[in-house]
């Protein structure tokens, strides 16, 4: 199911409130897709712990595939070009 499929689905119970408020963050994406440190410090814990757990979900998965990427503490910075 597509992101955009789950969304309406789940969309169907929400109560008036709980739909405003869906709207008032999907705007506020739309205004500014890349969130930064201020907007996730904004949201309730509870929100934000969830986005925080999924980040940190990804980037296990993508260390795990890759790990050339991981740096050990011995090794000298990577320089950039």
């Amino acid at each position: 199911m597509s992101a955009i499929e789950l969304i309406a689905e789940r969309s169907r119970s929400l109560t008036e409130v709980q739909a405003e408020t869906i709207l008032v963050c999907m705007d506020a994406l739309a205004e500014n897709p890349t969130p930064n440190a201020r907007d996730l410090m904004n949201l309730p814990p509870n929100i934000r712990r969830k986005i925080l757990s999924q980040q940190v979900a990804r980037a296990e998965k993508v260390y795990r595939n890759n790990p050339d990427l991981i740096v050990e503490e011995n090794e000298p910075p990577l320089e950039h070009e």
